[in-house]
């Protein structure tokens, strides 16, 4: 379960893991999660969260400055992020549930009892990004593995609400599936970004160094992710 630390200026919701080797901080517009091995002490806690209370800070202000992802409707003419590009949603009665894309638009196909049912429309369109998003990172994982030099033991795509992506011990590799909303070559950098964490299971100077081996440019493609991710959502 995970323990709720409050300090002066946030609470800190902490996290602990048997698999976890090192700690790691995340700060987003839900508020401060810090991940750790399960055998850390209390203190040892307190200790790094007062360390990096300025950094945690800081973070916290940017988060909270990003405009909010809009909240669809799943109505004809909302706009529908898809590889980086904007499309528009036109809904119709089909036979059976489907999704395609025709031209600039996305068209979702429902029987007709459910052309007004929002839930159901945002099920089926998400069930079909999820697909398509499994399709596109696995031929991305296999492009890329051979060029970093490793062999992951399997792949999976699911709907995280605060990470793209993590790599397990054993070599298994894990991807949001809305990373599909954002262009190819975003998703890219976190595809490379987690198969260089079977060399380095860490964010040390050397894990970096192998990114920047497959990928120079990862730096702008990060920024990008950082800026952008709160709208890689519907």
């Amino acid at each position: 379960m995970p323990e709720i630390l409050a300090f002066r200026h946030f609470d800190v919701t902490v996290i602990r893991s048997d698999r976890r080797r090192s700690a790691t901080f995340r700060v987003d517009q839900s508020g401060v999660s810090f991940r750790v091995p399960k055998e850390i002490g209390h203190q040892k806690i307190v200790e790094l969260v007062e360390k990096k209370t300025p950094w945690i800070r800081k973070k916290l202000e940017y988060a909270a400055s990003l405009t909010p992802p809009r909240l669809l409707d799943f109505e004809n003419g909302d706009p529908i992020p898809y590889l980086g590009k904007t499309y528009c949603l036109k809904v119709q009665v089909g036979d059976y549930p489907h999704v395609e894309l025709v031209g600039e638009d996305i068209l979702v196909s429902v029987v007709a009892q459910h052309l007004t049912n929002s839930l159901h429309i945002q099920l089926v369109l998400e069930r079909w990004f999820l697909d398509e998003a499994a399709i596109l990172l696995a031929e991305r994982l296999d492009f890329y593995a051979p060029i970093v030099g490793v062999r992951p033991t399997g792949m999976q795509v699911k709907a995280y609400k605060a990470r793209w992506g993590s790599c397990k011990m054993d070599g298994q590799i894990q991807f949001n599936w809305r990373l599909i909303h954002g262009p190819v070559d975003v998703l890219d950098y976190v595809v490379v970004h987690e198969l260089c964490h079977i060399l380095q299971h860490n964010h040390s100077a050397a894990y970096w160094s192998e990114v920047a081996r497959v990928m120079p440019d990862y730096a702008v493609r990060r920024k990008w992710l950082s800026q952008n991710g709160n709208t890689l959502m519907m």
